[in-house]
């Protein structure tokens, strides 16, 4: 009986505050409570913040929890799962019945299928498919032969494997050293925090019950010692809860193992990436030098050489073209060559005395995608029976497609374009453009430019073919050419200050001026004048100056343009959009036809102010096809990042050759554009025009021509552009033939 009554009294004892609690509870929730104990702001606004800092815990966890399931990061394919499994069970029961004991049989049994394990990740997913489709070309393939995609397709296989295997690291790494922690975080942390406010809640019911029950309002006089002594309790109950929740609270809310929690995670993401780069890092290069073998054994497929009807070299007498030339030829500003060329193919021409060269100049640095291109040949044959000229007042379809094509893939702001034939005419159509929508007259220009023989383009450059001539163009100002390698203006450090030197430049411009700025003029590489190269930030300082005034900026892209720099325009590298766009040589590859282009907004205003630029030959349709053509060829042939790749061979080259020789001042340029500064003293930088000329002559006669910008301030410089269809052999081939014309020029200074 004993027994019985202390269950009772210990059920009662335990059972009694509960029940009390429910009824509170439920009070509250029904409104029927007369009074509701009010927490502590602070109290609450902890809540708050450890409310936030378990659903981040469970926002995370719901994510990175998933990387043990291999289905997050790639479905598997269930086809291929059905057909690996159909594949092990045939495999299986054909080893079993070709077994003769149990041991046979519990070998079969155990053997590891031959199908791989379903990928686990995407890039183990890409790479069994691009091993497949290896295998798939090889197969295709006569024995024996090698196939440069297959080749790439499986480097890029073993690559990705062993990218998925870093992945699946990172995982492992996740589960150990992030999500151990954040569950614990969570778990342990933000759960001891949970029980502390759940004590917190049962303490302040008791304490509204215990006030309920007891009839208790705010002046408690009426009740009895007894009474109040129990609800002081409560009180007390509810305060310790409380104070010990605040605790708990911010030991969750200050401690820094989340932090490192979420360092670790950024650890194992970095790893991953890390080691993710430098795998694609080692494979990029060998996939590029594929891409360059291919793009040889492509080109050769194409060739149709020796051609039918082609005069054969033997069959000239070189003295007495020589001497024919002499007598009937005006000279126009420069010697013949003592070589009369006879022939052109691909990336070589052949003079009448039968030497081939590599013509590392691209003819005037226009064959861009070589001599004859079958295409080319096939479209100016197509166009020369059927469309080759019209009236200049009339357009067709070749002139519209090319203005659609081109102006697509230039940046937005260069819409509309004229096609006209020569770099000169082009400049001098984009100064009358500018002087037009300006209303102003004066065109600044950089020393060392060349812009062409009209008079309006030839007044803008310095100083080539201005002597002798009586007064130029007016209102033409000069800037200094962005000479890095001698220019006087200079950091504390040595190295080149060109913006205190453009700035200088244009003070001097501001004093000359008389008001009437229309436009800039520049070239992003002043080929002509030795291949300088303009500094990173150059041409929006230029554009900022023009802006600043007024002006329009006027980019000639004659050589630059159409991928020889490694961009589709050297323009784009520098991050500006010129106001008006010049092509010439690169676009007809070698054929007469030139491009000056420009925005909407100026060709509207241009048009309304009466602008006048009709000639015989605009918008011809034949010159307009082969643009076309030169166009689609590059697109589709990736000729462009093509150029960027085998231009960092070539100056690779260039440099070892600089490094060899002290007679190499510097080397410049970008892309499969470059210059070669030959100097009599490195200290002093003085040019040595008459080694330059020594070494272009001995590299001609070993087959490359590579021809010296020597005139008037230009210096000595061996400017080399070849083809940007050339192969990384021909490049080498070109390279070893311009090392063996350093070595046996006298003068070239061997440093080793």
């Amino acid at each position: 009986m004993d027994k019985v009554q202390a269950f009772g009294k210990n059920f009662t004892a335990t059972f009694s505050p509960f029940a009390a609690r429910t009824q509170q509870y439920v009070k509250e929730q029904l409104g029927q409570a007369e009074e509701r104990t009010q927490l502590p702001n602070d109290y609450l606004e902890l809540e708050k913040r450890v409310d936030a800092l378990k659903t981040v815990h469970q926002k995370l966890l719901q994510v990175t929890s998933q990387y043990s399931n291999e289905a997050y990061d790639y479905p598997p394919n269930i086809r291929e799962s059905f057909n690996d499994l159909g594949r092990t069970i045939s495999e299986k029961v054909q080893l079993l019945s070709q077994a003769s004991s149990p041991g046979e049989a519990q070998s079969a049994l155990t053997a590891p299928p031959s199908a791989k394990p379903q990928p686990k990740t995407f890039s183990h997913a890409i790479a069994r498919a691009a091993l497949a489709s290896s295998q798939v070309i090889v197969n295709a393939n006569p024995p024996g032969t090698e196939d440069q995609l297959a080749v790439g397709l499986e480097k890029f296989a073993l690559a990705s494997e062993k990218i998925g295997e870093a992945r699946l690291a990172q995982d492992a790494q996740i589960q150990s050293r992030f999500l151990a922690g954040w569950n614990t975080t969570l778990n342990t942390n933000l759960m001891f925090a949970t029980k502390a406010r759940r004590n917190v809640e049962n303490s302040r019911l008791m304490l509204d019950s215990t006030k309920a029950a007891k009839g208790a309002t705010k002046d408690m006089d009426h009740l009895s010692e007894d009474a109040r002594a129990e609800i002081e309790q409560a009180e007390d109950e509810f305060v310790g809860q409380t104070e010990e929740a605040v605790g708990v609270m911010k030991n969750v809310i200050d401690t820094p193992e989340p932090l490192r929690n979420l360092a670790d995670l950024i650890a194992a993401q970095l790893e991953y990436h890390k080691k993710a780069y430098e795998i694609l890092s080692e494979l990029g290069p060998i996939v590029d030098g594929l891409q360059v073998e291919q793009e040889a054994n492509y080109r050769k497929s194409r060739e149709v050489f020796p051609r039918r009807g082609l005069i054969m070299p033997e069959q000239f007498d070189n003295a007495a073209l020589l001497r024919d030339a002499d007598a009937c030829l005006l000279k126009y500003g420069s010697n013949f060559l003592p070589e009369v060329v006879t022939r052109t193919e691909n990336i070589y021409f052949w003079t009448a005395s039968g030497k081939k060269v590599l013509d590392w100049t691209s003819g005037q640095m226009s064959c861009l995608i070589g001599h004859g291109h079958p295409e080319i040949v096939e479209t100016i044959t197509k166009h020369a029976i059927g469309l080759d000229h019209v009236y200049s007042s009339m357009v067709s379809p070749p002139v519209i497609e090319l203005g659609m094509k081109l102006t697509k893939a230039l940046p937005e702001g260069l819409d509309k374009a004229i096609f006209l034939s020569t770099g000169s005419e082009s400049n001098e159509c984009a100064i009358k453009l500018a002087k037009v929508v300006t209303g102003k007259f004066e065109i600044v220009g950089l020393a060392a430019s060349w812009h062409g023989m009209t008079f309006g383009s030839n007044g803008a450059q310095y100083w080539n073919g201005r002597a002798g001539y009586g007064p130029t163009m007016p209102g033409n100002l000069m800037l200094p050419a962005p000479d890095e390698y001698r220019s006087i203006f200079r950091h504390a450090d040595g190295s080149y200050d060109w913006k205190t030197e453009l700035d200088y430049g244009w003070s001097l411009v501001d004093k000359q001026s008389c008001g009437s700025l229309a436009a800039v003029i520049m070239e992003p590489v002043l080929s002509s004048g030795g291949m300088m190269t303009l500094p990173d930030g150059y041409m929006k300082a230029m554009k900022a100056h023009c802006e600043a005034r007024g002006m329009l900026l006027i980019v000639d892209e004659a050589q630059t343009g159409m991928g020889r720099c490694g961009d589709l325009i050297a323009s784009n590298h520098h991050g500006v959009v010129p106001d008006i766009l010049t092509l010439s040589k690169t676009l007809g590859n070698g054929l007469p036809l030139a491009a000056t282009i420009t925005s909407s907004r100026i060709a509207a205003e241009a048009d309304a102010a009466g602008f006048l630029f009709y000639t015989t030959h605009v918008n011809d349709p034949l010159p307009a096809a082969v643009g076309l053509k030169v166009l689609r060829i590059i697109q589709r042939d990736n000729l462009v990042e093509r150029a960027a790749v085998l231009g960092k061979l070539l100056h690779a080259g260039l440099e070892r050759l600089m490094a060899r020789y002290g007679c190499i001042g510097t080397v410049r340029g970008r892309g499969l554009m470059a210059g070669v500064e030959i100097v009599s003293d490195r200290e002093t930088k003085k040019a040595d025009t008459d080694l330059g000329r020594r070494l272009s002559e001995r590299a001609f006669e070993l087959g490359v021509s590579a021809m010296l910008s020597s005139q008037g301030s230009f210096y000595g410089c061996l400017r080399i552009a070849p083809p940007i269809v050339i192969t990384q052999q021909q490049l080498e081939d070109g390279l070893n033939i311009l090392e063996e014309a350093f070595r046996t020029t006298a003068g070239s200074k061997p440093l080793y």
